[in-house]
């Protein structure tokens, strides 16, 4: 019995009882002309092969998921050509899935959960429309992924995990948005491969592969899973060897793209050391980082890792970090708390008390009761992470303009930006403080160009970024940018704080008042503490009028 990895696609007819009860015999001879004249060829052209028809379906493989998505989305299109010239009644409408997954090939046919999850895809599709599985979507790529829109897990019958929903956008959806919802790529983490007899090498082995699972899972942003228990495999696999001699150790990792077969990263690490644990955390923490910046977290993320040699500080910043990310009241008061508790751990970090200083001045925006309260423990936070972080660190300064802002002295706070960017030229973090500095400060044409050289390079840039975006577009009459704009970073990242009320604003003003509405709707299901004044008090915007219009425009949405 052989197994294979591969892109399999299902199609099929809705409603084709109703089509054929009519006219069984003028039904048949359409089927046989769709096999023959749509699916037959198109298959062949993208390098697939119908494994079989089922009835008024198909059945295909093919090499790439690339390849069986392109199919399926021809195939569709066709049809709907062809059917254009008759009735609603009278039309075949397709509806496809594809999944990447493991089958099992048995005389010239392919069966299985791989096979199995595709149908279900299939099934979950609207009329015309394509679902694909979180790991077809995965196999994409950048330049055909934006074409697809999130729709989260889904429970389907017969298979025991949720399947992660990707939904094709049709030509006719309003909704298509120019890059696509985040996806958390999986890996799997192999036990390191040593040949010594030493017990502390067996359990630097077994150690390290269990605390790179539980950082990666925590830091990188990536989802962990077990391989003997996955339905679908992991796109990357990580994977290494221990070698030891006397107190030397030597670790070689690699990590594969096991989608493509292509090995994306490997490095050595010599280590020495009599303490077993300490030698781990070292490791783990190296290899983590490393393999976050592979995968392409970049700078804008590793900066805020970097700093301790204490494992468990490290972590507890990483999760604070990726809390951080939804920008909201609450999320900020839980980053205070898991901040505190990783300066406990470490207190020469400097990461945590820069980002629990910059947590409690923009609580302060929207707090007056305890404004001058917060502005003073950031204050001191601030004076001790600039003697505590390397004299080129901006962040020092990102936290000041965050400081000035919350005491209303937005040209200073521009001038704090300023001096960041001017440290560190090439970071776009800096550069977006700056672009949040201007726009703050009512200067948002300067703030637009900022944030859109900030923008361009980081391909999944942070809602924040998006939020000095939507606003400067805003304020600057691009209504239509700033919409596109908002339904980017509400696609991308749903757990956004301003996301969704921005696109409202965005709605509202182009005269989409349904649309208001409902996006008003989610966030009121969501957040039942959401709050228009604090939303708005939350920017620190110098310009009464914006903040009035902004207002607003929320309370005509629904808010």
């Amino acid at each position: 019995m052989k197994r294979r990895l591969i892109a399999v696609l299902v199609i099929d007819i809705t409603g084709s009882a109703e089509l054929t009860n009519a006219d069984e015999e003028g039904m048949h001879a359409r089927i046989m002309a769709l096999q023959d004249k749509i699916i037959a060829p198109v298959v062949a052209t993208w390098e697939g092969r119908v494994v079989k028809y089922l009835g008024d379906g198909a059945l295909a493989e093919f090499p790439s998921v690339v390849n069986a998505v392109q199919a399926a989305i021809d195939i569709l299109r066709q049809n709907r050509e062809k059917e254009d010239t008759l009735t609603e009644t009278q039309r075949i409408h397709l509806r496809a899935g594809v999944n990447l997954g493991d089958v099992i090939l048995q005389n010239g046919d392919i069966h299985g959960e791989g096979v199995n999850i595709a149908a279900r895809l299939e099934g979950l599709a609207d009329p015309d429309g394509l679902c694909i599985s979180g790991l077809a979507y995965e196999g994409l790529g950048p330049n055909r992924a934006h074409e697809f829109a999130d729709s989260g897990p889904y429970k389907v019958k017969n298979i025991d995990k949720p399947i992660r929903v990707f939904r094709w956008r049709t030509e006719s959806d309003s909704s298509v948005v120019p890059r696509a919802a985040e996806v958390q790529p999986t890996i799997a983490i192999a036990a390191f491969r040593h040949g010594s007899v030493s017990n502390e090498i067996e359990e630097l082995s077994s150690g390290l592969a269990e605390d790179i699972a539980i950082a990666i899972g925590t830091v990188a942003q990536l989802t962990v899973v077990d391989e003997s228990r996955s339905l679908e495999p992991p796109r990357y696999r990580l994977s290494g060897s221990i070698r030891a001699a006397g107190e030397r150790v030597r670790v070689h990792c690699k990590l594969v793209d096991q989608f493509s077969g292509v090995q994306v990263w490997a490095q050595r690490y010599d280590r020495s050391g009599s303490d077993l644990f300490e030698l781990q955390d070292d490791l783990a923490q190296k290899i983590v980082i490393d393999v976050h910046t592979t995968l392409g977290a970049g700078s804008y993320t590793n900066r805020w890792q970097q700093g301790t040699h204490n494992f468990e500080a490290w972590r507890l910043s990483a999760r604070a970090f990726m809390e951080f990310q939804k920008y909201s009241p609450d999320a900020m008061e839980k980053c205070i708390g898991i901040w505190t508790e990783a300066l406990e751990r470490d207190p020469a970090f400097p990461t945590p008390r820069i980002a629990r200083s910059y947590c409690r001045a923009r609580m302060a925006l929207w707090s007056p009761d305890r404004s001058e309260e917060l502005i003073a423990a950031a204050e001191e936070d601030l004076a001790m992470a600039i003697a505590a972080s390397d004299a080129d660190d901006s962040r020092p300064y990102s936290l000041l303009r965050a400081i000035r802002i919350a005491r209303n002295d937005h040209d200073g706070a521009v001038a704090a930006a300023n001096e960041g960017l001017a440290h560190e030229p090439s970071n776009p973090a800096t550069r977006a403080t700056l672009a949040y500095a201007l726009c703050m400060a009512d200067r948002s044409e300067e703030a637009l160009v900022e944030i859109r050289k900030a923008t361009l390079e980081i391909a999944n840039y942070p809602g924040w970024f998006s939020m000095i975006k939507i606003l400067s577009l805003l304020f600057t009459g691009d209504i239509a940018s700033a919409r596109e704009e908002a339904e980017d970073i509400v696609a991308r990242q749903p757990d956004f704080y301003a996301g969704r009320p921005l696109l409202a604003v965005c709605h509202v003003e182009s005269g989409a008042k349904e649309a208001a509405k409902a996006m008003a709707d989610i966030v009121k299901s969501r957040d039942s503490k959401f709050s228009i004044n604090t939303l708005v008090a939350s920017f620190g915007l110098k310009n009464e009028q914006n903040r009035d219009r902004l207002r607003l425009a929320l309370v005509e949405a629904g808010f």
